[in-house]
């Protein structure tokens, strides 16, 4: 697989999930995290808004991905497939997730813990799909060996 397209996925990916992540944790739970934060002084880690370590992250997350996809085209080629290892991946979310933790907050509820679970898997699926979109464009992704 041509490395312009690897890059050009690794891109789109990080792009999606970055904004996935800001909708999710800078939209819709800043409140509820705004309340924790309050209520729970000392506990969050004061980055001074800089999202550095959030994005490194998400970079190298959207690095694996594709480059698990274009290592393993014949069995998650396409959308559907890249959906599939992504929810996959969502399983070994909690590596991740742990990194964000430690950037963020060490106290979270049961209630968030599960929402933020579901955002996980959902997050993975669609960042996969766009991986195996991107991968697959111009012709059916290829495995590793071809």
């Amino acid at each position: 697989m041509k490395a312009s397209k690897i890059a050009l996925a690794v891109i789109a990916v990080f792009v999606v999930r970055d904004v996935l992540n800001f909708v999710w944790f800078g939209i819709i739970q800043a409140a509820s995290s705004k309340a924790a934060m309050q209520a729970h002084p000392g506990v969050f880690r004061d980055l001074g808004n800089v999202p550095v370590p959030f994005i490194i992250i998400d970079l190298v997350l959207s690095i694996v991905l594709v480059m698990l996809l274009s290592r393993a085209g014949s069995a998650f080629s396409g959308a559907a497939g890249g959906a599939m290892l992504g929810i996959w991946l969502a399983v070994l979310g909690p590596i991740f997730d742990s990194l964000y933790e430690y950037f963020s907050f060490t106290f979270s509820s049961a209630s968030e813990t599960v929402m933020n679970s579901i955002y996980w898997i959902v997050s993975y699926a669609i960042v996969g799909a766009v991986a195996g979109a991107m991968l697959a464009r111009g012709g059916q992704a290829k495995s590793a060996s071809a």
